[in-house]
């Protein structure tokens, strides 16, 4: 395994250590009202609590531009997991391996990795559920999510 593919793969296992059972903006951490559940020095709780928010405002831009049978067959919440997963990633790659990591390759982990979780829990992960996640909009929301997050991350320089 290469340098880049290790810090990939801290990257990730960071990211999925998080043992949130809700969305992070309702899901609290000891004295955090908003939590990611992850451990990442320079993660504030204001930054914690913007981000929490953020994919909740944001994805009324994107996620319409499905088909309802997008909508259907990938639900709300599969898409706002993946795109904080996204944010806690962007974050700690900044921070961390100062962006070493390119965002496209982190969000392409970060959504097959969901999706293994999501095969390993007997949902089925059909040709037409991989095009809606991977389809423009959503892509769209991942990447806005990427770069709202590494912005905090730039914030603490």
């Amino acid at each position: 395994m290469n340098i880049h593919d290790q810090k990939l793969y801290v990257l990730i296992d960071l990211v999925f250590s998080s043992e949130r059972a809700m969305p992070a903006r309702y899901t609290s951490n000891g004295d955090r009202t908003m939590s990611f559940c992850v451990e990442i020095d320079e993660l504030t709780e204001d930054d914690e609590s913007a981000m929490a928010s953020f994919p909740w405002s944001a994805i009324n831009e994107y996620y319409p531009k499905l088909s309802q049978e997008q909508q259907d067959l990938v639900g709300f919440h599969i898409v706002l997991k993946q795109s904080e997963d996204v944010m806690i990633g962007a974050f700690a790659n900044h921070v961390r391996f100062d962006d070493e990591i390119d965002a496209e390759t982190l969000i392409e982990t970060i959504i097959e990795e969901n999706l293994d979780i999501l095969t390993e829990n007997e949902v089925e992960v059909s040709n037409a559920f991989r095009a809606a996640i991977y389809s423009e909009p959503i892509q769209a929301f991942y990447r806005e999510c990427y770069d709202y997050a590494k912005q905090r991350a730039v914030s603490h320089e």
